[in-house]
């Protein structure tokens, strides 16, 4: 990808970010909107990739980057909760398994 290609805001339409400042803009640019954070889903294939969360399923079975994870061997993504990063006090999952007493 072109570092001076523009990219799309998912969370403000109205912004046109250039590829190699869009990671940055998107941690931002989630911060900025919380009401739309719970709506937009991020790809566990590639973190630039939002979408929201009607089109989710549909994305992650054509996803390119889905596509080649499968291709190289890695591991599939399930779409459940022990998926999630782990975050210290709120996760119930560690490593794909439940922890003891949550």
């Amino acid at each position: 990808m072109n570092s001076d290609q523009l990219l799309v805001c998912p969370y403000d339409r109205s912004h046109q970010i250039r590829s190699s400042r869009f990671p940055y803009h998107l941690v931002k640019c989630r911060e900025n909107h919380p009401e739309l954070a719970n709506m937009i889903r991020v790809c566990p294939f590639n973190a630039r990739h939002r979408i929201p969360q009607p089109e989710f399923q549909r994305h992650l079975l054509h996803c390119e980057d889905g596509k080649l994870a499968a291709e190289s061997g890695t591991q599939s993504i399930e779409e459940d909760e022990a998926s999630s990063p782990f975050v210290f006090g709120q996760s119930k999952f560690l490593n794909g398994k439940k922890m003891s007493g949550r």
